[in-house]
This record gives C-alpha cells, sequence and structure tokens, in this order.
C-alpha cells in the first residue's frame, strides 16, 4: 500500500492546529489526552476498499506526531473492510509505537482495554458502524475518559452515512469543552473560498468540529480544515475558547449567598431582592456578556456557602452544584480539597486567610499618656530637684550679695522669699519668663543659668515628644497568636457561626497527617470556643467585633470580609480593634463550578483576558 508523503504545501498551514495546543497542554499538566478517530460504514455491507484505504491514509497521517498510540480495529471484515499484513505493518512503523486491539477484546476485558486506552496518547478506532463498535465509543467517551475537557476526539464518516453520524452525537456527550471533530471520508470534494491565500480557494474532504453549547442544545458543526491526499488546510486556526466564545444567548443557572457585599452586593430591585454589585458578581456579569449568556440566579438565605452534610453530599451553593441545580456560581466560594471531589473552581481570584481580631489599647489612649511620654519618672524627679536647688541658690545670692545698686531699691515680691525665688525658677524651666529681675550680680547669674536650664529641658522634652507621637501609637495586645491565647484561660474565642473554619476542624479530625494549624485552631476550639459555645459563636461580624471591643474575645474571621466590615461600623469600636499579623487556614477562592463542567476552560480563559 502506498502513503502519499507526509509533506505540506508551504502555501498552506498545515494541519496541526488540531492538536497542536492539545500537546502543549499534556505536557504542562500531565493529563490523559484520547484522539479517537472513527470510521463510519454500514453494519455489515458496503465500505468499498478505497474507503477503508483512506480511512488507514487519514490515521497514519493523524499519528504522525502523536505517541504511544492505541489502534482499535474492526474485528475481521466488519464494515467491508480487511487490512493485511502489509497495511498494518506499514501502519505500525510509520507512528512508532503502536498498539492493535479489537473491539471483542475490549467488550471481553472492559476494565484492561479502558487501562490501555487511558495509558494512551492516541486512541485511533476505525468505526464501522456495527452494534458492538457504537458501545465501545460511548463507553470511552463517557467512562474512560471522565473528564471531557481532555478528550480529543476525531470521527471519520461517509457522506452516505451522515444521518447515522448525527443520531450516534445526539447520543454522546460532545460538550462545549470536548474537542470533537467530524472528518467525511469517500464524498466529493467542497471547495472553499480561503482568504488570505495565493490561491483564493481550496477544495478537499471537509473536517468539522462537533459540540453543543449546552446540555440540551442541538449539536453544532463548524467547518475547520478540508483535508486532501493526506495534507489539511486549516480553514479557521483560532483558539477553541474563540471560535466557540459565542453561546447565543442561552441560560445558565446560578447561584449566590447575601453574605458579604464586597463579593456579592444585593438590593432590592422591583420588589425582590437582586445581586447590583460586588467583585464575584462582577466578574460573573462580565462573562455572561463576554461569552453572550444569560444568568438566572438564585439567591440563599444565611452562610449557605456548602456545609457537608454527611454521605458525600453538601449543603448550600456547593449542593447546588453537585446535584446539578446550577451551573454556577456569582458569590466566592472557598476552594478545598473536600469540595475539589464534587465540584470544580474558576481560576482563583484572591488569597484569604483566617486572621485574629482582638481589643488590644494603644499606649496613647489618655491625654496623660500623650504627654508624659517626653518625660520620664526619674527625669521628672531630678527636674524637681534641679528647681529647688535653683530656686534656693537664687534666694540666698540675692540676700546676701553687696551687689545691689542704689538706684534699685528693694521692691515687693522682688525675691524675699523662698517661694518667689521658686516661682521665678519655674516660669524659667516652663519658657514663661520672670515678673522680677534679679539686682546682684551672683543672682542674675544664678537666674540666666535657670534659663539656659529650662531651654535645654524644653528642646530636650520636645524631641522626644515628637518622636514618640511619631512611632509609639501602637497598639498592646495580650498575646501575638493563638499560642499565646491558649495561655490565657480568661479569655473567649470564637467566629462566625457556620464558617468554613468548622468545615477545616472537621477536616483536621479526620485525615493521618493534619496540616500544621490543625492542633493549634483544635486546642483553641475545645479551650476557648467549646465551654461556651454558643454564645462564642456570632451570627454577623459586626456582632463580634463588638465583643472584641468589649475585651477578653478574640474574634477569627476571613481578612477581606472582615476589613470591610471593620470599615463601616462604629468608628470608637472599630479604633479598639487590632489585628494580629498571623495568619491561619491559607486558601484562595473562586467561583464555583459543577464538576467536569464544559465551561471551565472558556471562563478561565475569559477571566484571564
Amino acid at each position: 500500500m502506498v502513503v502519499p508523503s507526509q509533506q505540506s504545501y508551504p502555501q498552506h498551514r498545515e494541519s496541526p492546529s488540531l492538536y497542536r495546543s492539545s500537546v502543549s497542554s499534556v505536557k504542562l499538566q500531565d493529563v490523559l489526552t484520547l484522539l479517537l478517530f472513527m470510521v463510519l460504514s454500514t453494519e455489515a455491507v458496503s465500505s468499498s476498499t478505497g474507503d477503508c484505504q483512506m480511512a488507514l491514509q487519514y490515521t497514519r497521517h493523524l499519528m504522525s506526531a502523536h505517541r504511544p498510540t492505541v489502534v482499535v480495529l474492526p474485528d475481521g471484515t466488519a464494515g467491508g473492510c480487511e487490512y493485511d499484513t502489509a497495511d498494518l505493518t506499514a501502519l505500525v512503523g510509520s507512528a512508532g509505537k503502536v498498539t492493535l486491539m479489537r473491539p471483542s477484546a475490549c467488550l471481553a476485558d472492559p476494565s484492561a482495554c479502558r487501562k490501555g486506552l487511558q495509558n494512551a496518547f492516541v486512541v485511533v478506532i476505525h468505526y464501522y458502524g456495527g452494534e458492538i463498535t457504537e458501545t465501545i465509543s460511548r463507553m470511552l467517551f463517557s467512562e474512560a475518559v471522565g473528564d471531557s475537557q481532555r478528550v480529543h476526539v476525531v470521527f471519520t464518516v461517509q457522506e452516505s452515512l451522515l444521518d447515522r453520524f448525527s443520531a450516534l452525537a445526539e447520543r454522546m456527550d460532545v460538550n462545549l469543552a470536548t474537542d470533537a471533530r467530524l472528518a467525511i471520508v469517500g464524498s466529493s470534494n467542497v471547495t472553499y473560498d480561503v482568504f488570505p491565500s495565493p490561491y483564493h480557494h481550496t477544495h478537499g474532504r471537509q473536517v468539522q468540529e462537533v459540540y453543543r453549547k449546552c446540555r440540551r442544545c442541538p449539536v453544532t458543526y463548524h467547518t475547520m480544515s478540508l483535508w486532501k491526499d493526506g495534507r489539511e488546510t486549516v480553514l479557521d486556526g483560532r483558539m477553541k475558547v474563540h471560535r466557540r466564545g459565542d453561546l447565543g444567548g442561552i441560560t445558565l443557572n446560578a447561584v449566590g449567598v447575601k453574605v458579604f457585599p464586597i463579593y456579592t452586593k444585593v438590593a432590592e430591585v422591583n420588589g425582590t431582592e437582586q445581586p447590583v454589585g460586588g467583585v464575584f458578581y462582577q466578574v460573573a456579569a462580565s462573562l455572561a456578556r463576554q461569552f453572550n449568556f444569560t444568568l438566572n440566579i438564585t439567591l440563599l438565605d444565611g452562610y449557605a456557602y456548602g456545609k457537608y452534610l454527611g454521605n458525600g453530599s453538601y449543603g448550600g451553593m456547593v449542593g447546588a452544584l453537585q446535584t446539578g441545580a446550577a451551573d454556577l456560581t456569582i458569590s466566592e466560594v472557598s476552594v478545598t480539597t473536600d469540595r475539589q471531589q464534587v465540584i470544580d473552581f474558576s481560576t482563583i481570584l484572591s488569597v484569604i486567610s483566617r486572621k485574629v481580631y482582638l481589643r488590644a489599647d494603644s499606649e496613647l489612649d489618655s491625654w496623660v499618656g500623650r504627654y508624659s511620654r517626653g518625660i520620664s519618672v526619674p527625669m521628672a524627679l531630678l527636674l524637681s530637684a534641679v528647681a529647688l536647688a535653683a530656686a534656693a541658690v537664687l534666694r540666698l545670692c540675692e540676700a546676701v550679695s553687696p551687689g545691689r545698686r542704689p538706684a534699685c531699691p528693694p521692691a515687693a515680691g522682688d525675691l524675699r522669699t523662698f517661694s518667689d525665688a521658686l516661682w521665678t525658677v519655674l516660669g524659667q524651666l516652663l519658657q514663661q519668663g520672670a515678673p522680677v529681675t534679679p539686682s546682684a550680680l551672683s543672682s542674675r547669674i544664678a537666674f540666666l543659668s535657670g534659663l539656659m536650664l529650662g531651654l535645654l529641658m524644653y528642646t530636650a522634652y520636645s524631641a522626644t515628644l515628637v518622636s514618640f507621637l511619631a512611632a509609639a501609637d501602637r497598639p498592646r495586645p495580650a498575646f501575638t497568636d493563638l499560642t499565646g491565647l491558649l495561655h490565657l484561660p480568661h479569655w473567649k474565642a470564637g467566629w462566625k457561626d457556620g464558617d468554613l473554619l468548622e468545615n477545616f476542624l472537621d477536616w483536621c479530625r479526620l485525615v493521618q497527617s493534619p496540616l500544621q494549624d490543625c492542633d493549634t485552631l483544635q486546642q483553641v476550639y475545645e479551650k476557648h470556643v467549646l465551654p461556651e459555645r454558643e454564645r462564642n459563636l456570632v451570627d454577623s461580624y459586626e456582632e463580634g467585633f463588638r465583643k472584641v471591643a468589649e475585651g477578653n474575645y478574640a474574634f477569627l474571621a476571613s481578612n477581606e470580609a472582615a476589613d470591610y466590615y471593620l470599615s463601616k461600623i462604629d468608628p470608637h469600636i472599630a479604633c479598639h480593634v487590632h489585628k494580629l499579623d498571623v495568619s491561619y487556614s491559607p486558601g484562595g477562592i473562586a467561583l464555583g463550578l459543577q464538576k467536569h463542567s464544559p465551561y471551565r476552560e472558556l471562563f478561565n480563559h475569559g477571566g484571564e483576558a
């Protein structure tokens, strides 16, 4: 059998956009990629030898860049195709590591068949339309793969069997995320205008992508390329998310909660509560505008994020996604290991952690504290002693010195007593001057010395006070982390009732090797929360901060949401609330999606654009 050369015409882009992106994805994500190649023929008759050879040629063309490969061939002469040893040897030799399988063997041992197919990079199935091969096709597509986003499918069908292929496509899960193609074998050539191109038109057999925009939507067929003589001319080389970015106005069910306005802001519009803002709602609304779909939104009451109910089921938004009642969320959902078992998430939009909020009074809470920090207690005692000594020296010099000027006779209050001298010295120290002027030379020297001492004291006090006021307005928390809280038995602790911390503690009790925070948080719960659990767990962030302001209460809360509420509450409460630097139970938050959601790749690309 002669196989056409694999070289391509230089004037055309060759086939590769079909699988080039998937090769990079496999290298980066180490995921399974299945290429399902199906040749539809009649059930017991009628595939011509030419069509069979054409199917082998196209198989070799597709396999040339991929390995390892599994090829599932019809049993015997089913479908009118009988491949001789030379054909199979040429096929195996052309693509390197190739494993040949038969449909009957797959049905006899489905587990071994599925394992072999999952370990392959390419799966090629020559499908002749028989019941056995249809069963294998549905099994591979729906069961062996599981995550439809990992599947790359190429169906090859004779023109006379397109109706039969359409019926098969309706029974298969060709959703928006799959890379399913339809290649028409044995039909007449189709001519397409191609621009830009040196020839401005080309012809060949059609290769179309096949997908549904939603579960109940009809199958969409979009011509991707033309195939002729082992070469493909790409007609639409755009990325898949660009080709399928218009969802045609379909309606997706969304679910949200009315908890944090920073994420989903709710207001009454025309008598009903509706989301009107918030970071996550704006992201969901932006995706709806970008990809042309509408949101049918349901708002849940309370803290209905997704509490574990047992037996593998969840409540709240996670439960709505798990049961299929919703396609996505318009509110934030914390990405956790247990939730990833039942739902998927968009790209992480923010990373949050639990912070500890407590009352911590500042050193500058009183006016005495503000203005006494410039002088220490020893310095104040020393200045008092100096003032007394300076007053005594001044009074003594004024009393015994014979240097009084005759023109200046003694006047009333002219440093005649010690109290007059002390008052004069205090006025000097406080930069207020003095009501009298000493007349004797020695007392004048003592007077000037007092002025210099007051200037030095004023300068030192001002410098110390300014530096303290600039840097000393720092709270004095009773502890710096939750380990310190464990040493304060009279303190209480809590969080908002229903917070993800409760799920985190449940998870800590189940795993054999818990995270570092598990032990600390469990001890805090047992010693400071559980004894008065109903009083310590609050219904709102405002209530939590009020308890913090009352004292001896530590409030654990999501940092972004808590900071938002802290900016909205009474400043007299907020000024007493201090946030510790340490973080607990960090993690990402994202939009929630159904498990294996076909819209995940589309939404992630839209969120990154």
